[in-house]
């Protein structure tokens, strides 16, 4: 739906671009600027209608309680305005790189890598925020991560209304990783809690991020070739490479079609790192990890028996094979 939805999108932008410049306009940064801003919008919106539909339409109808519309509202909105600026800036950079060397696709892979090792966390602290856990609460943790063959976790609660229901989340990518909590885990019952917690030291302890980082600058690698493919054929074509505003579209549209394998492989990257980790969670805290998984999955049973296209680009497990594995590797115990 998101995808159909995108191309459509791509579609209406290159018509407008089309039809709104003229050859010497379609060349100035300011237009590259605009169809990148619009570019990135038409990306974005079906993700909000889609996300919109499953949070107040289809998943309440397994259980799961919704989040405030003003929260939700707030979390989509920074999403928006982040994706539009981000858009908007790419577009322009890229141009700009292009004019002026013909290392053009190295020098984007590069910038691109850097920014996401080295400002992606700083961007994603700023989404997250959080304070420090209780000191009860923290000597627990730090207990379960010792188990685990972790020592040093920075453990948060958090404050920002950016996650829900009983989840975790690790962010940092160099020195000592920091571990946000929600505040519905943080008030769980014990098993629950400390299943959650055992789940996310196993993250840790083998370094998923940091995985998840290398297969993410492979994918760069081949979307950025892909780039200058279509840039060296809009030359012999038009004349005009990504430098007119006017191949800004058509480029992003053989961008996203090289994207959605990319995805596909680090999404099967992700499920099979998930699955590790519901493994060591169980070793870490012993018989009780299948019990728990089943009560995880009670609060939200949508994605029970996803379709195919959605078990390829989830990632996570559907529930159910989550909990077959955690019945046998609790029976093997």
């Amino acid at each position: 739906m998101r995808t159909s939805a995108r191309a459509c999108g791509l579609v209406v932008v290159w018509l407008w671009a089309v039809a709104s410049f003229d050859d010497a306009c379609a060349r100035r940064p300011v237009a590259a600027m605009a169809v990148g801003a619009a570019i990135a919008a038409s990306s974005w919106l079906p993700g909000v209608v889609v996300d919109t539909w499953m949070e107040y339409r289809h998943e309440p109808r397994f259980g799961s309680a919704p989040l405030p519309v003003l929260r939700f509202t707030t979390v989509v909105a920074m999403g928006g305005v982040l994706t539009v600026a981000l858009g908007a800036a790419v577009a322009i950079a890229l141009r700009s790189v292009i004019e002026l060397t013909a290392w053009w696709p190295a020098i984007t892979w590069s910038a691109v890598v850097a920014t996401v090792v080295f400002a992606g966390p700083g961007i994603a602290r700023g989404f997250h925020r959080g304070e420090p856990l209780d000191p009860e609460a923290e000597a627990e943790f730090a207990i379960i991560a010792r188990s685990g063959g972790v020592t040093s976790i920075d453990w948060q609660r958090l404050t920002s209304a950016t996650e829900s229901g009983l989840n975790a989340m690790t962010l940092g990518v160099f020195g000592r990783p920091v571990v946000l909590c929600t505040p519905e885990l943080l008030a769980a019952d014990d098993d629950l809690r400390d299943f959650v917690v055992a789940h996310e030291v196993a993250h840790v302890r083998r370094r998923h991020h940091r995985q998840a980082l290398i297969t993410s600058a492979a994918g760069m690698a081949i979307e950025v070739g892909a780039l200058w493919m279509v840039h060296r054929v809009s030359l012999d074509w038009f004349d005009a490479g990504l430098l007119d505003a006017r191949s800004l579209p058509p480029a992003m549209a053989v961008l996203a079609a090289v994207a959605l394998p990319v995805g596909f492989v680090e999404a099967w990257q992700s499920r099979a790192n998930e699955r590790r980790a519901d493994l060591d969670a169980i070793a870490n805290i012993g018989s009780p990890g299948a019990v728990v998984l089943r009560v995880l999955h009670q609060h939200d049973r949508s994605d029970l028996d996803p379709g195919r296209l959605a078990r390829l680009a989830s990632g996570h497990p559907t529930p159910a094979e989550r909990l077959m594995a955690a019945e046998r590797a609790t029976a093997s115990h």
